[in-house]
């Protein structure tokens, strides 16, 4: 029986590689004619100095967070 990372193929599912896990998304941000793109939902919240809270509500309702429309990248 393996544990967590003695296992080849943890992290590997669809839950944690970021089909169905929204902070593992890639997210990509429009300001001023200027694209961005983060690797995950929280490395875009900690540039932006916002929750990813914050973050994930500006996607999920089609908003902006300082400034930035953001959506994850499928």
């Amino acid at each position: 029986h393996w544990q967590k990372e003695q296992n080849p193929f943890f992290g590997k599912g669809a839950r944690q590689a970021g089909s169905k896990n929204h902070m593992a998304r890639k997210v990509l941000g429009q300001k001023d004619g200027f694209c961005k793109e983060w690797c995950t939902l929280l490395a875009c919240a900690e540039e932006l100095g916002v929750s990813s809270q914050a973050i994930s509500q500006a996607i999920r309702k089609q908003q902006r967070s300082k400034g930035w429309k953001l959506e994850h990248l499928i």
